[in-house]
Protein backbone atom coordinates (compact mmCIF):
# COMPACT_ATOMS: atom_id res chain seq x y z
CA UNK A 1 0.00 0.00 0.00
CA UNK A 2 0.97 3.53 -0.89
CA UNK A 3 0.33 5.54 1.90
CA UNK A 4 0.56 9.77 1.86
CA UNK A 5 0.76 11.43 5.14
CA UNK A 6 0.15 15.44 4.89
CA UNK A 7 0.86 17.53 7.69
CA UNK A 8 1.85 21.47 8.20
CA UNK A 9 5.54 20.82 8.72
CA UNK A 10 7.43 18.39 9.71
CA UNK A 11 10.06 20.49 11.83
CA UNK A 12 10.71 18.21 15.03
CA UNK A 13 10.20 21.48 16.91
CA UNK A 14 6.55 20.59 16.58
CA UNK A 15 6.50 17.59 18.70
CA UNK A 16 4.13 14.42 18.41
CA UNK A 17 2.56 14.48 15.30
CA UNK A 18 6.02 15.05 13.75
CA UNK A 19 7.91 12.11 15.27
CA UNK A 20 4.17 9.88 15.08
CA UNK A 21 5.03 10.13 11.36
CA UNK A 22 8.32 9.04 11.65
CA UNK A 23 8.12 6.06 13.53
CA UNK A 24 4.93 5.12 11.80
CA UNK A 25 6.43 5.27 9.09
CA UNK A 26 9.55 3.38 9.54
CA UNK A 27 7.10 0.55 10.82
CA UNK A 28 5.25 0.42 8.32
CA UNK A 29 7.82 0.65 5.44
CA UNK A 30 9.33 -2.86 7.25
CA UNK A 31 6.03 -3.98 6.69
CA UNK A 32 5.99 -3.42 3.05
CA UNK A 33 4.08 -0.39 2.33
CA UNK A 34 5.16 3.02 0.90
CA UNK A 35 5.29 6.07 3.03
CA UNK A 36 5.91 9.58 1.87
CA UNK A 37 4.76 13.00 3.05
CA UNK A 38 3.33 16.06 1.82
CA UNK A 39 3.93 19.61 3.84
CA UNK A 40 3.84 23.11 3.87
CA UNK A 41 7.39 23.70 4.66
CA UNK A 42 9.38 25.81 2.18
CA UNK A 43 11.60 23.49 -0.09
CA UNK A 44 14.65 25.14 1.81
CA UNK A 45 13.50 24.49 5.49
CA UNK A 46 16.70 23.12 7.08
CA UNK A 47 15.10 19.87 8.67
CA UNK A 48 13.86 18.92 5.34
CA UNK A 49 17.62 17.01 4.76
CA UNK A 50 17.41 15.10 8.44
CA UNK A 51 13.53 13.67 7.85
CA UNK A 52 14.05 10.20 7.38
CA UNK A 53 10.93 10.04 4.76
CA UNK A 54 10.24 10.77 1.23
CA UNK A 55 9.03 13.90 1.75
CA UNK A 56 7.39 16.69 -0.67
CA UNK A 57 7.44 20.80 0.68
CA UNK A 58 5.14 22.30 -1.26
CA UNK A 59 5.22 25.58 0.57
CA UNK A 60 5.66 27.86 2.10
CA UNK A 61 2.70 27.96 4.04
CA UNK A 62 1.42 32.14 4.68
CA UNK A 63 0.15 32.91 7.97
CA UNK A 64 -1.15 31.32 11.49
CA UNK A 65 -2.96 29.38 9.00
CA UNK A 66 -0.87 27.63 6.76
CA UNK A 67 -2.12 28.47 3.44
CA UNK A 68 -0.66 27.31 0.53
CA UNK A 69 -1.79 28.29 -2.44
CA UNK A 70 0.32 25.11 -4.28
CA UNK A 71 -1.39 22.62 -2.06
CA UNK A 72 -4.70 21.92 -3.55
CA UNK A 73 -2.66 21.63 -7.84
CA UNK A 74 -0.16 19.29 -6.09
CA UNK A 75 -2.43 16.72 -4.75
CA UNK A 76 -4.73 16.48 -7.29
CA UNK A 77 -1.56 15.99 -10.04
CA UNK A 78 0.17 13.08 -7.19
CA UNK A 79 -2.82 11.71 -5.84
CA UNK A 80 -2.87 8.67 -8.34
CA UNK A 81 0.43 7.57 -6.93
CA UNK A 82 -1.02 6.73 -3.50
CA UNK A 83 -3.94 4.23 -1.65
CA UNK A 84 -4.81 6.68 0.92
CA UNK A 85 -4.28 9.75 2.44
CA UNK A 86 -4.13 10.73 6.08
CA UNK A 87 -3.96 14.40 7.36
CA UNK A 88 -2.33 14.89 10.55
CA UNK A 89 -4.11 17.21 12.62
CA UNK A 90 -6.92 19.75 12.07
CA UNK A 91 -7.56 23.60 12.19
CA UNK A 92 -5.12 24.42 9.45
CA UNK A 93 -5.39 24.80 5.59
CA UNK A 94 -3.57 21.33 5.09
CA UNK A 95 -6.94 19.10 6.32
CA UNK A 96 -8.90 21.48 4.74
CA UNK A 97 -7.60 21.81 1.33
CA UNK A 98 -6.87 17.78 1.57
CA UNK A 99 -10.48 17.43 2.11
CA UNK A 100 -11.28 20.28 -0.87
CA UNK A 101 -9.17 17.86 -3.32
CA UNK A 102 -10.48 14.56 -1.64
CA UNK A 103 -14.09 14.77 -1.49
CA UNK A 104 -14.54 14.21 -5.26
CA UNK A 105 -12.38 11.49 -5.29
CA UNK A 106 -12.29 7.85 -4.69
CA UNK A 107 -8.98 8.21 -2.68
CA UNK A 108 -10.00 7.12 0.91
CA UNK A 109 -8.54 9.49 3.67
CA UNK A 110 -7.94 9.69 7.65
CA UNK A 111 -7.70 12.23 9.77
CA UNK A 112 -5.56 12.05 13.05
CA UNK A 113 -6.71 14.69 15.42
CA UNK A 114 -3.91 14.87 17.88
CA UNK A 115 -5.48 15.67 20.68
CA UNK A 116 -6.86 19.27 18.92
CA UNK A 117 -10.70 18.40 20.07
CA UNK A 118 -10.25 17.88 23.39
CA UNK A 119 -12.60 20.17 25.19
CA UNK A 120 -10.01 22.01 27.75
CA UNK A 121 -9.08 24.33 24.76
CA UNK A 122 -13.11 25.14 24.99
CA UNK A 123 -13.11 25.58 28.47
CA UNK A 124 -9.40 28.03 28.40
CA UNK A 125 -9.52 30.13 25.69
CA UNK A 126 -13.60 30.77 25.26
CA UNK A 127 -13.15 33.47 22.55
CA UNK A 128 -10.66 31.48 20.69
CA UNK A 129 -13.39 29.00 20.58
CA UNK A 130 -15.97 30.85 19.43
CA UNK A 131 -13.93 31.90 16.37
CA UNK A 132 -13.75 28.28 15.40
CA UNK A 133 -17.43 28.43 15.55
CA UNK A 134 -17.06 30.50 12.93
CA UNK A 135 -15.70 28.33 10.32
CA UNK A 136 -16.23 25.13 12.05
CA UNK A 137 -19.78 24.35 10.10
CA UNK A 138 -17.95 25.22 6.57
CA UNK A 139 -14.55 23.57 7.05
CA UNK A 140 -13.37 21.18 9.91
CA UNK A 141 -16.62 19.96 10.04
CA UNK A 142 -17.05 18.89 6.69
CA UNK A 143 -13.17 17.78 6.67
CA UNK A 144 -14.19 14.98 9.97
CA UNK A 145 -17.64 14.39 8.63
CA UNK A 146 -16.52 13.10 5.33
CA UNK A 147 -13.07 11.30 6.56
CA UNK A 148 -13.10 7.42 5.88
CA UNK A 149 -12.05 7.47 9.65
CA UNK A 150 -11.12 9.78 12.18
CA UNK A 151 -8.34 8.21 14.76
CA UNK A 152 -8.32 8.53 18.70
CA UNK A 153 -5.84 6.82 20.44
CA UNK A 154 -7.77 5.90 23.14
CA UNK A 155 -11.31 5.83 24.38
CA UNK A 156 -10.73 8.63 26.59
CA UNK A 157 -9.66 11.22 23.98
CA UNK A 158 -12.34 9.72 21.38
CA UNK A 159 -15.30 10.78 23.66
CA UNK A 160 -14.03 13.85 25.08
CA UNK A 161 -13.86 15.00 21.71
CA UNK A 162 -17.68 15.01 21.18
CA UNK A 163 -17.66 18.11 23.98
CA UNK A 164 -16.13 20.51 21.72
CA UNK A 165 -18.74 21.02 19.43
CA UNK A 166 -22.63 20.01 19.54
CA UNK A 167 -22.67 19.80 14.96
CA UNK A 168 -20.13 16.58 15.25
CA UNK A 169 -21.01 13.37 13.02
CA UNK A 170 -17.71 11.35 11.63
CA UNK A 171 -16.38 7.68 11.68
CA UNK A 172 -14.20 7.48 15.06
CA UNK A 173 -11.84 4.68 15.39
CA UNK A 174 -9.32 4.05 18.33
CA UNK A 175 -5.61 3.14 17.04
CA UNK A 176 -2.58 2.83 19.00
CA UNK A 177 -0.19 5.31 18.57
CA UNK A 178 3.53 4.83 19.46
CA UNK A 179 7.20 5.63 19.36
CA UNK A 180 10.34 3.79 19.48
CA UNK A 181 11.77 2.36 22.68
CA UNK A 182 13.52 4.60 25.32
CA UNK A 183 17.35 3.76 26.07
CA UNK A 184 18.51 1.83 29.06
CA UNK A 185 17.90 3.57 32.14
CA UNK A 186 20.39 6.81 32.89
CA UNK A 187 21.54 6.72 28.68
CA UNK A 188 19.91 9.87 27.99
CA UNK A 189 16.43 11.62 28.14
CA UNK A 190 15.40 12.56 31.54
CA UNK A 191 18.44 13.76 32.99
CA UNK A 192 18.99 16.06 30.13
CA UNK A 193 15.99 17.31 30.05
CA UNK A 194 15.21 18.15 34.09
CA UNK A 195 17.41 21.04 34.36
CA UNK A 196 16.70 23.15 31.04
CA UNK A 197 12.81 22.53 31.56
CA UNK A 198 10.86 25.52 32.86
CA UNK A 199 8.06 22.53 33.40
CA UNK A 200 9.95 20.03 35.06
CA UNK A 201 10.91 22.87 37.50
CA UNK A 202 7.60 24.13 38.25
CA UNK A 203 5.39 20.94 38.53
CA UNK A 204 7.84 17.93 38.89
CA UNK A 205 6.77 14.83 37.51
CA UNK A 206 4.34 16.38 35.04
CA UNK A 207 3.93 15.29 31.23
CA UNK A 208 3.55 17.69 28.08
CA UNK A 209 1.46 17.27 25.74
CA UNK A 210 3.51 16.79 22.00
CA UNK A 211 3.03 19.95 19.90
CA UNK A 212 2.24 23.50 20.24
CA UNK A 213 -0.07 23.16 23.37
CA UNK A 214 0.32 24.70 27.02
CA UNK A 215 -2.08 21.23 28.12
CA UNK A 216 -0.67 19.12 30.91
CA UNK A 217 -1.35 16.01 32.06
CA UNK A 218 0.12 13.96 34.96
CA UNK A 219 1.57 10.33 35.02
CA UNK A 220 -1.00 9.16 37.81
CA UNK A 221 -4.06 10.74 35.68
CA UNK A 222 -6.08 7.64 34.07
CA UNK A 223 -6.66 9.57 30.84
CA UNK A 224 -2.67 9.27 30.72
CA UNK A 225 -2.34 5.87 31.52
CA UNK A 226 -5.28 4.71 28.92
CA UNK A 227 -3.44 6.84 26.64
CA UNK A 228 -0.52 5.13 26.96
CA UNK A 229 -1.20 1.72 27.11
CA UNK A 230 -2.98 2.30 23.44
CA UNK A 231 -0.36 4.07 22.33
CA UNK A 232 2.42 1.50 23.04
CA UNK A 233 0.66 -0.80 19.76
CA UNK A 234 0.91 0.89 16.34
CA UNK A 235 3.90 1.29 15.97
CA UNK A 236 5.43 -2.07 16.40
CA UNK A 237 2.05 -3.41 14.46
CA UNK A 238 0.31 -4.60 17.72
CA UNK A 239 3.23 -6.28 19.17
CA UNK A 240 4.38 -4.77 23.10
CA UNK A 241 8.25 -3.83 23.17
CA UNK A 242 10.13 -5.17 25.98
CA UNK A 243 12.37 -3.32 28.22
CA UNK A 244 15.40 -4.23 26.52
CA UNK A 245 13.58 -3.01 23.33
CA UNK A 246 12.92 -6.43 21.24
CA UNK A 247 9.31 -7.04 20.19
CA UNK A 248 7.95 -9.06 22.25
Amino acid sequence: MKILHVIRTVNPAWGGPVEGIRQLGSALAVRGHGVEVACLDAPDAPWLKDFPLPVYAVGPALGTYGYGRRWASWLRQNLRNYDVVIANGIWQYHSFGTWRVLRDTQIPYLVFTHGMLDPWFKRQYPLKHLKKWMYWPWAEYRVLRDAQAVLFTCEEERLLARQSFWLYRCNEVVVGYGTSSPGRPGESGGGAFRPSSRASRQAPGSLYGAGPSQKRVRPGDSRFCGCARRRSFLATGGRRARPDGMEA
